[in-house]
């Protein structure tokens, strides 16, 4: 009977493991995202004043944290620059004064 439950056991948690693991990609699930990530900002960063929306967007909708934080620090650098006094031209030596 023990050993019933025991392996009764061990399905459950294989099953979980199945639903939970990489679903997206199988084996090679973590190189997909980043790859996609940087297929979509080649693409759409030349048509858009801001980079690294492609990385963000296949980093969410893919449950990719690292590609997600990538593109997001991409997004923050590029909006920088239209924010007067930290990374654009402002029309002074810059400077928050």
């Amino acid at each position: 009977m023990a050993r019933f439950r025991r392996a009764r056991k061990a399905y459950r948690y294989a099953g979980k493991a199945r639903r939970y693991g990489g679903s997206i990609g199988g084996k090679f699930g973590g190189i997909i995202p980043p790859v996609l990530g940087g297929l979509a900002d080649s693409f759409i960063n030349p048509k858009s004043p801001i980079n690294g929306v492609g990385s963000a967007a296949i980093g969410w909708f893919m449950k990719s944290n690292t590609t997600r934080d990538i593109g997001l620090y991409q997004v923050g650098a590029s909006l920088a620059q239209y924010i007067p006094g930290i990374g654009g031209s402002s029309g002074n030596n810059g400077g928050w004064l």
